[in-house]
C-alpha cells in the first residue's frame, strides 16, 4: 500500500491565475509555449507543419512574455489554445 501524501501547506490556485497565452495544459500541467523571435519565424514554422496550416494557427504577440506564439483563433475571441 502507498503511503498517504499530505498537502498541507498547498493553497488552491486562483482561477484565472496563469495566462492561457503564454501557457498551455499538457498531460496535466502547465508549461510554456514555444516562444519565436518574430512574426516571420512563426508563420515559417506553421507553414513547414501541415497539422498548423488545416487547423488554422495563426501567430500572436504574447502579452505575458512579448515574444510571437502560434494558437488558433475561434470565432472573434483570443487565439488561446
Amino acid at each position: 500500500m502507498g503511503r498517504k501524501r499530505l498537502y498541507v501547506d498547498k493553497e488552491p490556485r486562483q482561477r484565472g491565475s496563469i495566462p492561457r497565452e503564454h501557457f498551455t495544459k499538457k498531460r496535466g500541467s502547465w508549461k510554456p509555449k514555444h516562444p519565436f523571435e518574430n512574426e516571420a519565424s512563426a508563420a515559417n514554422y506553421i507553414a513547414m507543419h501541415d497539422y498548423f496550416m488545416r487547423n488554422g494557427y495563426v501567430p500572436y504577440v504574447c502579452g505575458f512574455c512579448g515574444c510571437w506564439h502560434i494558437g488558433r483563433r475561434d470565432q472573434g475571441s483570443s487565439p488561446n489554445t
